[in-house]
This record gives C-alpha cells, structure tokens and sequence, in this order.
C-alpha cells in the first residue's frame, strides 16, 4: 500500500492508534485526528504536530477542511458511528488500524508478541534488551515505557516490534519472523465465544509465521496450543519449568530496613547461565516471567544479553507504575483487566507492602467480561484488605442486564468491600486514607491518579496537620482540655518492647468526657494522634511521633454486667484481668484470650483470638468516635475476620458482649490456669517483646515453626533477638532499638522467602518515626 500524505485517524487517542500515527507523522505525512476525550496522550501529540478535535461535528468539518486520502480507524468505533458514516458518505477511503499495522511491518524483520497477559511489558523490554544489544528496532507498543516517554520507538524501519493484539483478531494479520505467546487464557468474550475459538485463533497465529521464523513460547501455553509446522525453531520459555529451553528459577527478595526489597532471579540458556537483576519498576514474579521471555527472544535471534542491563529500566505507564512508594506506604497504578492479571498485581503489592493494609479500586473493563469473569475477579480481590469496585468502563459496549459492579463484589470473601461510584472515588480515597493504594482496571481510572495523589500526600506527610500540632496556639487548648498531659514523653515506658522514641503530646484523660473532648478537637483540626493500650503488639520508631498518644486505660476502664450475660465495658479495660472477672462473675467464654496482653479495645480492634476463639464471637455491639462523631456499631455493621475488623480508621470506647453462663467456676477457672500455664511456658515472658510478630500463614503452618526449622532461635541483630524460647517472639534482649528489631525481622523475613518461599506477614503494627525527617507515621 502507498501511503497518501494527509490521513486522519479516527480514535487518535487509543494506544495502538496514537503509535501508528506517531510513525507516521515522523515519516513525514500530514496526520489530523479524533478522539471523544482530550487525554495527556492526544495534548503529546497536538505537541508532536498533529492537529486533533474531540467532537465528531468538529472531525467532520475537519476533513472537509484538509480532505484527508485515507481514513483509518479502530473498531473501537461502530460503523453505524456518525463520524464513520460521514466518512463512507465523503467516499474516502478506509482502512482498520491492525490492517494499516500490517502493511507496514510485514515488510520487514518483525517481532510480534501475543499472549493474554504481559504483551506490553514482554514487547517493551525485548525493544529495550535489542537496544543494548547494538539493535534498534521500530517498535509499536501497547503502553508508554517511561525510558522513551513514547508507545513508538524510532528506529531501523526494516526490523520491527509489535505488539500483536488478539482483539478482534487484528494479530492474525501479521506475519513475524519472530512470534511470541506468552499466555493464553480466555479473554475478549464478545470477539471469541468459547475458549476454542481463543485457541483456534492462536493456532492460526502460530501458522501465519514465516519459514524459517522462531516460536518463542511459554511452555504452559504450548501444551494448549498445535505447533504442526517443521519449518520452524520453537523456544520454550518459563519459571521453574524443568522442562523449557530457557528457565527461570530461584526468585530471590532481599528486604532491608526503611528501603523497598530488592529482587534477583536466576535464568538458564541452553549454553550459560546469568544473574538477573530485577528492578523495582518490574517487581513480582509475573515481571519475572516477561523478564524470561524477554531473554528468550533475544536468544533465539542470538543476540546478546546480561541480566545486568535492566538496572536503569524505569518501567511502564500503568504497568504497575508507581506513583509514590516508600517503606511504609504507596501509590501504584496498573491495567490488569483479567482475574489472572488482578491477582498477580495484588500479590506483587503484598510482596512489597506484607505488613500494611492494602486499599484496591477496581475499574471493571467491558460488561461482557465482568458477566464472564465475575467470581474470578471477585475471588483475585479478595487478595487486598479492603476491596472498591466501581461503575464498569463500557468502552465499545452497551449495558447487559443484571451487569454491574455488585456482581463482583459478591463473589469477594471479604468483610470490607465496598461499591462507590466512579464520581465519588476521589473523596471515598480522602475519607478512608489508606497506606496502600492501588487502582486497578483498562479503563480511565488513572485520570484520577493525581487527584489521589494529593489527597493522599496531606495524609501521608500529615504536613498541615503537623504545623498546626506544633503551634502555640494548639497547645494552649490542649492544656484547656485536659490536665492529664505531657510533652516529649518516651513512648518506651509506654509499650510492652521498651523501644520507641518521645510522643509530641502524651495524654492520659481522666474520664470519657475529658476523653471526648479532646476527640473533638484532634477533628476539628485533623491533628495527627494515636491511641495507646498497654502498648503490646507494637513496634515504635526511633524518633518517636509528631502526634498526640492517647493512652484511654483511666478514661475507660468501667465495666458493668446485665442480665442474660449482656457486659458493657470499656476500651480500656485490661483484657487478662477482665477474662478473671467474668469467670468469678459465673460469664464465661473468653478463657481462651487470658492471656493476651493489652486492653479491651486493642482486642476489638484487631478482633484478637486464640485457640480457636476470638472476641468477636461475644460482641453484640461497639461503640466508637469516627468521622468526628459518635457511633454505636451492631455486629453486623462492623466487618471483621482473622485478626482484622474494618475500625482502624475509629477510635474504640466501648463494646457490649454476650458472654455463657458458667456452671462450674472453679472448673472455668482451672482451665483459664491451664491455659495460662501453658502460655506462660512457651513463651518469654521475662524478656521485653511485643508479643507474636508474625502471622501464622496457617493454622497447620505456625510461624514460630518455620523460624525454629530454620535454626534462627537466638540469631541477633544489635540488641535484638530471636527468642531462644519460642521463635515467634522478637525480645529486647540488650537496648534495643527500632532499626535494630526492623534489622532482624527483614532478616528473618528474606531466611523465611528465599529458603521456604513464604513471606511473613507482621502481627506486630509499626507506628512512629523510623528515621529523623519521616512523618509522624501514624
């Protein structure tokens, strides 16, 4: 095909379409475009020389101005589209985007990279590997790489990388050299019914590549696949598949204190071995897979690689991109749009992040695939620990009937998920303020990224909220306040591991309503603050917290007992001492929690348990201070689970539990001696901790069990320790600092990855300042 000088492109603004008209532009022809909405990539390319509009009135009176030869256009647009038809109407010529494509880069050494997931990240690194390897491709992609700031790559107009859509089965168009596949599983319902038809359609892939061309496959996708041609050299590809030419194995995280991990793998070639290093922008183990695949193409054009070269790889706008990340907290967008996709990034996020709560909106791509998908993407969410889906991006498609996003949701096993619509994410995200956000989905969702971004910096930083706290005028009503009050406090005489740094503000009210009173204005004037129980199960930083502590053990500390076993109590009631209470008080059932260290409300927080009970199982009620003001809570309002309740973002004063009537005290309380007992003898007790620092991976798989296997009892870093005595449990053996107990868990944690591949998770919550110019960390 000859090209003629003035096209117009009518979706300009698409990933595919905006490449080919990039190319284009650069070749020299005149290229005029629309799309429905002005995007950061349709403002790059009215800078790059293209002229774009973005209403169909004004594309039409557009083409009559400049009479464009050729139109070319996605099926993202109907035909039955006014844009088009006027088109037909002008009898300028037509021709689909994949077909346009085609023309082009069938004419030279093509690379084309197909698959379910990964055809983004595989193309992208395989453009940037031939780079360093003294090749330069032209290279049309399906997503911006940040190292080139573009979806096209400039380069040898004879030697092309594509990524080969399936979508509408545009892929089969091409004819590569080099074809790869890097999965298949069933997608694009409304283009292929059944997964026949997806499979068919790869087979066809794989028999439109040229003789004498390279298969580099995935070694599970070729087991579902037909390869019946003998004119070609298939390369295998996978991780820890015994069995493909080129292998990865032996995924590796180094975790240090204060710093994001660092990850490595080993890759095998028929002839030598490399060391791969794995940057932070391709993180996981299904980066590591695109990785591998990305090693096998160069191999099989026999062009050099070092597993050194991706050090200063950037990565990809939406492919996992991360906004804002440090040790503590995050920011990442990416496109996963399929169940396999969403799971992998969750998965990725909780590698990364495994001790702090993970925030996920869904932005569900296509009714077709939410109806075929639905209990799969709800199942892969429930990965995160709190789930948003909101309204479904329609794209090409019209609305089924019963399709929306409670479809999703009701497949999420998990207490905390919520529906919010797409106008409202904005101040859902500044109500809420995760630590760990993450927006997933193929449609617009990322126009928001920056919206979020600001909400969740003010929270993060808590700067306007630290200034204020520090000013005069705030500690003066705080004296107004409460008497009860001290500054610069060392929160190490306040927890249970002796360690953490001094609180700005440490407050002991006296009553509930001093204690009410100074909730109100930490609201008023979103001031940064923490409650205090008896300080167990926490790790503080160093340098201690730009923040008002509360410790509520006076302000709180009532019970009282009703008839049918009905027992308000407050939240700062000790919890040991209180199970004692309700024995001798003939109320039973919390025996097994005697001997878990803190308050009332520290156990209702975290819903806190043990052999096989836990305190949610009593409560009728809770009542909190949230959002300013109070609230009482019926159990069903509250979502809860395995150590975890959806009240991080209140402040617990009291619960209403329904406890059984004992008929034998004396027999209760011996089995609350037995448990104690043995609590009291597998555990170090004399020695400073914070109790069990790990969640269990499973009832069957203690913590404790692993670390004690992997003869770590009693290993040191600075003053702390592996206890001796009971794995689990992380003691202030000698002074001990907070860096120095971050030191050991990161050790104990990369022994536990590396040699068992399980990633602990930490029961233990940090909170503070971890280094001098931190926020206040709470």
């Amino acid at each position: 095909m000859t090209l003629p000088e003035k096209i117009f492109f009518a979706g300009i603004g698409g990933i595919g379409m905006s490449a080919l008209a990039r190319y284009l532009n650069r070749e020299g022809h005149s290229i005029y475009g629309y799309d429905r909405a002005k995007t950061d990539l349709t403002e790059t390319l009215i800078k790059e020389g293209m002229d774009v509009v973005y209403s169909e009135e004004e594309a039409l009176k557009l083409i009559d101005r400049e009479n464009p030869e050729l139109v070319v256009w996605t099926p993202a647009l109907s035909l039955d589209d006014p844009l088009l038809k006027g088109v037909v109407e002008r009898g300028i010529p037509m021709v689909k985007r994949a077909e346009l494509l085609a023309e082009i880069v069938n004419t030279g050494f093509l690379i084309a990279v197909a698959g379910t997931h990964g055809k983004s990240t595989t193309s992208t690194l395989i453009t940037y590997l031939m780079e360093r390897a003294g090749e330069k491709p032209t290279a049309f992609l399906g997503a911006i790489p940040l190292n080139y700031g573009s979806n096209y790559v400039s380069g040898n107009n004879n030697l092309f990388v594509v990524e080969a859509d399936e979508y509408d089965r545009s892929f089969l168009l091409l004819r590569p050299s080099v074809a790869v596949i890097t999965h298949v599983e069933w997608d694009h319902t409304d283009i292929y019914p059944t997964f026949d038809d997806f499979i068919s359609a790869f087979n066809q892939f794989i028999r439109n590549i040229r003789s004498g061309g390279k298969l580099v496959i995935n070694a599970k996708a070729l087991e579902l696949l037909t390869v019946d041609r003998d004119d070609i050299e298939v390369i295998t590809y996978g991780l820890d598949e015994m069995d493909a030419m080129v292998r990865g194995h032996s995924f590796r995280m180094i975790r240090k204190p204060l710093e994001l991990p660092e990850f490595s793998f080993t890759v095998d070639l028929p002839e030598r071995q490399i060391e791969v290093f794995q940057p932070i922008s391709l993180p996981g183990s299904h980066n590591a897979f695109n990785i591998t695949g990305a090693i096998a193409t160069l191999y099989s054009m026999n062009l050099p690689v070092s597993g050194q070269e991706l050090k200063n790889f950037r990565g990809i706008e939406r492919r996992f991109q991360i906004y804002y990340a440090d040790y503590f907290r995050a920011f990442i967008d990416d496109y996963a749009h399929h169940p396999t996709e969403v799971r992998e990034a969750l998965k990725t996020v909780r590698t990364l992040y495994p001790d702090e709560k993970i925030m996920v909106i869904f932005h569900p791509h296509l009714y077709s695939r939410t109806q075929a998908f639905a209990r799969e993407f709800g199942e892969a969410l429930g990965e995160a620990d709190a789930v948003v889906v909101t309204d479904i991006y329609p794209a090409r498609e019209k609305p089924i009937e019963g399709v929306d996003p409670n479809l999703i949701l009701k497949y999420v096993n998990h207490p905390d998920k919520f529906y919010v619509s797409f106008d409202s994410l904005v101040d859902f995200v500044r109500r809420k303020r995760p630590r760990v956000l993450v927006i997933l989905g193929a449609g617009d969702i990322n126009k928001l990224a920056k919206q979020f971004m600001n909400v969740l910096m003010d929270r993060w930083f808590m700067k306007k909220g630290v200034k204020r706290l520090k000013q005069e005028e705030t500690r003066r009503r705080l004296f107004e306040i409460t008497k009860h009050i001290k500054e610069k406090e060392p929160l190490s005489k306040h927890t249970t591991l002796r360690i953490g740094g001094e609180a700005l503000f440490f407050v002991e009210p006296a009553n509930k309503s001093e204690l009410l009173a100074l909730l109100e204005f930490i609201a008023e004037n979103d001031l940064p603050y923490f409650v205090l129980g008896r300080g167990s199960n926490l790790l503080v930083g160093d340098y201690g917290m730009d923040a008002i502590v509360m410790n509520v053990g006076k302000a709180l500390n009532y019970y009282e007992i009703y008839e049918n076993g009905r027992v308000v109590v407050g939240a700062g009631v000790d919890l040991p001492a209180f199970v004692l209470k309700m024995i001798k008080a003939g109320l039973g059932g919390l025996e097994p929690l005697a001997g878990i260290p803190g308050t009332v409300g520290g156990a209702v927080l975290m819903n806190a348990g043990a052999y096989g009970s836990e305190i949610f199982d009593f409560i009728e009620e809770v009542e909190v201070f949230r959002d300013g003001q109070l609230q009482r809570l019926k159990k069903h309002q509250v979502r809860y689970a395995y150590r975890y309740t959806d009240l991080y973002d209140a402040i617990i004063l009291e619960a209403v539990l329904k406890l059984k009537p004992i008929s034998n005290i004396e027999e209760a309380l011996e089995k609350r001696r037995s448990l104690l007992k043995k609590r009291n003898t597998s555990q170090p007790l004399n020695k400073p901790n914070a109790g069990c620092i790990f969640k269990n991976p499973s009832i069957e798989l203690p913590a404790g069990k692993i670390i004690d296997e992997l003869g770590l009892k009693g290993y040191a870093v600075g003053g702390a320790m592996v206890s001796p005595k009971h794995a689990n449990f992380l003691i202030n053996a000698n002074n001990a600092t907070a860096l120095d107990m971050l030191r050991l868990i990161e050790h104990v944690r990369n022994e536990v990855f590396n040699k068992r591949g399980i990633l602990l998770q930490m029961e233990v919550q940090k909170i503070g300042k971890f280094v001098p110019d931190e926020s206040a960390g709470v």
